[in-house]
């Protein structure tokens, strides 16, 4: 398996998630405030934890089409 150069992790997990219809933020940093969305932290194959929310613009979309 061929792995992404480290400064390309955070975009890649970004893209993989848009692929499934899902607006995300990736940063290194945990959230301030828990959500029913937070999860544990990805960590890539370089070691760095990445959290993964969804963005304010998905929520939106979400709860106007009464998903999750």
């Amino acid at each position: 398996m061929r792995f992404p150069p480290h400064g390309e992790c955070a975009d890649l997990l970004a893209e993989q998630m848009a692929a499934m219809g899902v607006e995300v933020t990736v940063s290194t940093e945990p959230p301030t405030a828990r959500s029913p969305y937070t999860a544990d932290p990805f960590t890539c194959p370089h070691g760095v934890s990445y959290w993964i929310e969804p963005t304010a613009a998905q929520l939106t979309r979400w709860a106007a089409e009464d998903l999750p």
